[in-house]
């Protein structure tokens, strides 16, 4: 019975993801009364077209930094995470594939800490929130570079 099981795709991701680990949900206290399905669970490995080239979520994930994936048309989350620069990498691009969130704050350790979705009314609501909570204040940079 349990080799019939295996052969369907949900519960063969389900006992997969049981034994990599990637079942875990982490709270991350933000999100509202119905947080995202991915807030505080590992990243998707999206495939990601990009000013560089193509590359995937897993791969921008390597130095073990916090990312922030912006699928936005016009790069509105990039904006909303200037001041961040030196401590989150920002990647700008579109997603090859199914339709994914316009946005994802990715912790170094691959958790979603924050998303959006094209659809939501204000798509940077509450980056600027999650950006301080979890990778500190903004660092402040005059017009010639340095910081203030």
């Amino acid at each position: 019975m349990f080799g019939e099981l295996l052969e369907y795709d949900e519960p063969l991701r389900h006992i997969g993801e049981m034994l990599q680990g990637s079942d875990i949900r982490y709270a991350m206290g933000t999100g509202g009364p119905r947080p995202h399905p991915l807030l505080g669970r590992f990243a998707p490995d999206l495939r990601l077209e990009t000013d560089d080239g193509r590359t995937r979520v897993a791969e921008l994930m390597r130095p073990a930094r916090p990312v922030l994936v912006d699928l936005t048309p016009d790069a509105a989350l990039a904006g909303v995470a200037a001041d961040w620069r030196n401590r989150v990498t920002v990647v700008t691009g579109r997603c090859r594939g199914p339709t994914p969130p316009a946005g994802l704050l990715i912790r170094p350790d691959a958790y979603v800490a924050w998303v959006t979705e094209s659809s939501d009314p204000d798509p940077a609501a509450g980056l600027h929130d999650a950006l301080c909570a979890w990778f500190g204040p903004p660092s402040w940079r005059g017009p010639d570079g340095r910081r203030r």
